[in-house]
């Protein structure tokens, strides 16, 4: 996990202290420039037609969702501290062009459509 000098602690179930490090973007940090370029693949007319292909709809909700994501699996964090930060941080809203801060609920059951589809496509 990747530690600054601003920690938010948060407890695991099994309740264990996890350090969070707080999503602060920051300019020529070669993370955030990876990440942005990331998120930026999601604005691309290609990347929304490959979605919408796939019957993910509606499509902007989706591609918020995605993003938080990209997010948390950059950051070695959970869905649910992303969407907190994403909350609580217009700075990283606006960095990652994510305004309408999904539920955690929707984020994961997007994510288990791709499970259940990819899973189909193995077994065919």
């Amino acid at each position: 996990m990747f530690y600054s000098s601003h920690l938010t602690p948060s407890i695991n179930h099994s309740q264990k202290i996890i350090i969070a490090t707080p999503l602060i973007p920051e300019e020529g940090d070669p993370r955030w420039d990876f990440v942005r370029n990331m998120l930026r693949v999601f604005e691309k007319r290609k990347m929304r037609k490959i979605v919408s292909k796939h019957g993910v709809k509606p499509l902007s909700e989706a591609i918020t969702m995605l993003k938080v994501v990209i997010l948390a699996m950059c950051f070695e964090t959970d869905i649910t501290f992303v969407i907190s930060e994403l909350k609580a941080k217009a700075s990283l809203g606006e960095f990652t062009g994510v305004h309408d801060v999904p539920d955690a609920k929707e984020v994961y059951r997007l994510l288990s459509m791709f499970t259940v589809a990819i899973s189909l496509w193995i077994w065919c």
